[in-house]
């Protein structure tokens, strides 16, 4: 018995054994559990230090305005920030050469995301900027941004130019090892014409190809000119309602007397590589402690600031026939074969009427300065006009005539973008209107809020609203109220070049009809067809006579 129980004991006290028999015999057994067990533990470990870890958004730094937004699972302390080659508080109006911030962090004790802002007035801002974290553990942490695309850019020489003659020069965008996007081209001075010979924005170039367009100029004075040309590339990673940044080549024209004796313009004294784009180096750099020493700035060599400060200029793209027939492209010296011709994608083509899904609005805005006009069913019409970069103005009306079914509407309204984060949007709106028929009266006042996310590719709506209705019956009767709450939700995607599927449901309170609308939709660059089905879903008890499905075109034109 004894010799039993010394070894049930040492049985149960062995950290390896799987089991024992009633004689308290021990079964020699393998390692696997308690080596799962650490290994998981192991994994816990890492995962919980890796969740720690702070995080900003975007990882790049861009040209221009900088929105970032700082996250940290254990609250943030406190942020400093490596400007003018120290490290220092932040706070709004800080400045050093090129670097501006324009927007402090503001933030509790402990607070979990951040948000500032940061203008720099740089083609290349890598190393102009880094961020010191400290969180609410005491853990200090360092975030290194990347550089946007790396550019060079060039003083162009028109050379000189007689008062009242033309002179063009062809401009060159080369990429290397990474694919972009221009948005636009364009010049703050209404001088200097953009021609396009190889592709009108906004398109892709790809990697390791050339896009060439030229620049006109007609002078308006004698003088020297000195004037910067636009080139607005799309981000990689878009934040706080900034989707493109700004590079800029510099133009320089002397301009003298007419039948004045035209000056040789040298080149440059030091030869100038075509300006180039490289790729995106790895994302993000953490840094652990200790603490870094302080050290001397950088010396930045000196570069022609691209004169973006402030919010950037309207953007007015010249096509070919605002330019004088006279003016023709530079042809090539003498001797030297033509530029070959730059591999340049088709343009990149976007869905114009991504401010609705079918008939339900989202929370995007309308484009600032640009107008749409829709058509529903032949009878209803809707225009929009963009009255600000988040403000869209809507209007429109129906009318069917007594011989199908006496109708007549007339609605107003409005919609503000709130929120722009990331792929996130979220706006309020209000809408108007008027009806008539041969039955009553109707007054309606509808506001609402709708959120999305997506991109214009495919993006995910819901609206949630409510309704006031103030009746006039036609025949005589008191006029009455009714109210009721409204929920839409709907989206888009995006699975060709030109073609899109479109889906929306609606649930409007004490209402027969509880619409669900789907749709295949074609567009091209200014304009969007959309046709298919809405059916009653009847989720009310709509009654037997109630119309239960019914085909929904509809056509939009943007311009």
């Amino acid at each position: 018995m004894k010799i039993g129980a010394a070894r049930t004991d040492a049985c149960w006290r062995h950290a390896e054994c799987r089991s024992c028999d009633e004689s308290g015999t021990h079964h020699a057994i393998r390692r696997t559990v308690p080596h799962v067990v650490l290994h998981l533990l192991w994994l816990i470990a890492a995962a919980t230090a890796l969740l720690a870890q702070a995080d900003v958004y975007p990882p790049v730094l861009y040209s221009g305005n900088n929105a970032l937004t700082i996250t940290c699972p254990d609250g943030i302390r406190q942020i400093m920030g490596f400007i003018g080659g120290r490290w220092t508080l932040m706070h709004t109006g800080l400045s050093a050469p090129y670097v501006k911030v324009t927007s402090a962090p503001m933030f509790g004790d402990c607070a979990t995301r951040v948000k500032m802002s940061i203008f720099i007035m740089k083609a290349n801002p890598a190393e102009l900027f880094r961020l010191r974290i400290v969180t609410c553990d005491g853990d200090i942490q360092y975030f290194d941004f990347n550089a946007s695309e790396r550019w060079d850019v060039f003083h162009e020489q028109f050379g000189t130019v007689q008062l009242g003659a033309t002179a063009c020069h062809t401009f060159r965008v080369d990429t290397r090892g990474t694919t972009i996007v221009i948005d636009s081209v364009a010049s703050p001075s209404p001088l200097f014409k953009i021609r396009y010979f190889n592709g009108h924005p906004p398109l892709r170039v790809t990697s390791g190809s050339s896009y060439l367009y030229d620049v006109c100029f007609r002078p308006a004075r004698i003088g020297f000119v000195k004037m910067p040309i636009l080139v607005y590339l799309r981000r990689r990673y878009p934040a706080g309602g900034f989707t493109n940044f700004i590079v800029a080549d510099t133009a320089y024209v002397n301009v003298v007397q007419p039948n004045t004796p035209l000056a040789r313009v040298d080149a440059p004294p030091a030869p100038q590589r075509p300006r180039q784009l490289t790729a995106l180096p790895p994302l993000i750099i953490h840094r652990p402690k200790p603490r870094p020493k302080p050290v001397p700035p950088p010396a930045a060599p000196h570069v022609d600031t691209p004169h973006v400060a402030g919010p950037p200029p309207q953007i007015t793209s010249v096509g070919y026939r605002t330019i004088p027939m006279a003016v023709d492209p530079p042809a090539p010296a003498p001797g030297t074969a033509p530029p070959a011709v730059p591999v340049v994608e088709d343009e990149v083509l976007t869905d114009p009427t991504t401010h609705r899904v079918v008939l339900m609005p989202t929370a995007r805005s309308v484009n600032a300065g640009r107008f749409f006009v829709a058509n529903y069913e032949l009878g209803g019409w809707l225009a929009g006009y963009g009255a600000g970069d988040r403000l869209t103005l809507l209007a429109g009306g129906a009318y069917v005539p007594p011989a199908i079914s006496y109708n007549l509407v007339a609605t107003a309204g409005a919609r503000y973008e709130l929120l722009r984060e990331g792929t996130l949007r979220g706006a309020l709106g209000v809408q108007g209107s008027l009806s008539r028929t041969d039955i009553s009266s109707i007054t309606l006042a509808a506001p609402y809020a709708v959120a999305s996310i997506g991109d214009d590719d495919q993006r995910a709506s819901i609206v949630l609203g409510y309704t006031w209705r103030h009746h006039t019956p036609r025949d005589g009767t008191p006029a009455f109220d009714r109210n009721a709450a409204l929920l839409a939700a709907g989206g888009d995607y995006r699975f060709a070049e030109h073609w899109k599927v479109a889906a929306e449901a609606y649930l409007l309170e004490s209402a027969d009809y509880q619409p669900l609308v789907a749709t295949v939709r074609y567009f091209g660059r200014n304009f969007a067809v959309d046709a298919g089905l809405g059916i009653n879903m009847g989720l009310n008890g709509a009654g037997s006579g109630t119309l239960r499905a019914a085909p929904v075109v509809t056509a939009t034109w943007v311009w």
